[in-house]
């Protein structure tokens, strides 16, 4: 990727999208938003985890970088919220509020690592940059995917069919997320393989499990394939970004 050229901004980016969504849960992620407790909770995680991601680097010359880093998320975070409880936001996430401020974190992470902080570049990590490569696309293709096309199509999510038995469908809680993570997994690593069309066999696995649901109700079969073609999307994009 152009923009990311050095394993400090690789180790930044896991640091941030651990915290943002592998380490604060729905619950969380929702009282922050009414509860100082909780926010100052969620800053407490990322202030931890950005130490431990110093640690790898154990360059006295990078605590500035990580503390700015840390500092700028403060802050960011903080005009969110403030945002959220002053304007009628409270109810449920806004795409546009959500999308603004994961570009801010990401670009704030890329500029002061790579633009203020050149020096960064320089530094060597413990963990080889492929490794960290990999573990930034697994890390960000799963759990942030999930959420972020949960909070963008959430309007499509109403696919009920009165002419469906609703009494038949049975899902297993969590099923479809993890069915989700493992169709990216899989995908990026076709994908690294050159495999395209063994991605193909992914989705149309997928789509048997399903074909009984998508053929009597024409809703559910719309959310499913905007589902696929954002899963395929964001693997793509990701990977491309990434590598």
């Amino acid at each position: 990727m152009i923009l990311i050229h050095n394993a400090i901004t690789l180790v930044l980016l896991i640091a941030h999208f651990l915290g943002d969504y592998h380490f604060q849960s729905e619950k969380l992620s929702e009282a922050k938003r009414k509860s100082h407790a909780a926010l100052a909770k969620h800053l407490a995680i990322h202030g931890l985890l950005l130490f431990i991601s110093w640690l790898l680097t154990w360059q006295s010359n990078m605590i500035l970088l990580f503390s700015a880093v840390w500092l700028g998320h403060i802050i960011i975070d903080l005009l969110k919220v403030t945002v959220q409880r002053k304007w009628i936001f409270q109810a449920e996430p806004i795409p546009y509020i959500y999308l603004i401020d994961q570009l801010l974190h990401i670009s704030l992470i890329v500029v002061l690592s790579q633009v203020v902080f050149p020096a960064s570049g320089d530094v060597s990590v413990s963990i080889p940059t492929l490794v960290l490569k990999w573990t930034l696309l697994t890390v960000l293709i799963t759990k942030p995917a999930n959420v972020t096309f949960k909070v963008l199509f959430n309007q499509y999510q109403n696919y009920t069919d009165d002419t469906v038995d609703q009494t038949e469908i049975v899902t297993v809680p969590g099923a479809g997320a993890m069915i989700g993570n493992l169709e990216r997994i899989l995908s990026a690593i076709f994908l690294s393989l050159n495999a395209l069309s063994s991605i193909g066999l992914i989705y149309t696995a997928k789509s048997i499990a399903r074909f009984k649901l998508i053929e009597e109700n024409q809703g559910f079969a719309e959310y499913y394939l905007i589902g696929t073609l954002f899963s395929i999307l964001f693997v793509v994009v990701s990977y491309f970004f990434i590598f």
